[in-house]
């Protein structure tokens, strides 16, 4: 009994009889929790941070190639190569933002996705203290 309490919390171990639902929710939400926590959270959280700070980052690289054309600089260290299509400085321009904002949009879904999946395990956790 003080080991399940370790393990499962006060709320399932007080109860002294057998209840193959109150197992089935252990098992569910642990299962759920362990391979949400330890491999989906990380990827999506870390993910969709990364993906909307690249995304906003993408146009200001082509606002900054853009102004350095303009004022007669090449930085090549910012571009875009597809086979043998480059783009110039002013074509990068709608090209980034047009990347920009696709990176932000999967950024920001991986990032609904964890707060789904952290909202699911909550009320996951709340089920089982009932």
């Amino acid at each position: 009994k003080e080991l399940a309490r370790a393990y499962l919390g006060e709320a399932v171990a007080k109860n002294n009889g057998f209840n193959w639902r109150r197992l089935s929710a252990v098992i569910a939400f642990y299962s759920l929790a362990g391979i949400g926590g330890m491999f989906v959270l990380p990827i999506t959280s870390i993910c969709g941070i990364a993906f909307m700070v690249s995304g906003v980052l993408c146009p200001i690289a082509g606002i900054i190639k853009l102004v350095a054309h303009l004022m007669g600089y090449e930085i090549t260290e910012i571009g875009i190569s597809i086979g043998a299509f480059s783009a110039n400085a002013i074509a990068f321009l709608p090209i980034s933002i047009l990347i920009g904002a696709v990176i932000f949009a999967i950024g920001w879904l991986l990032w609904k996705l964890t707060i789904v999946i952290i909202k699911s395990m909550s009320k996951g956790k709340k089920k089982l203290d009932q």
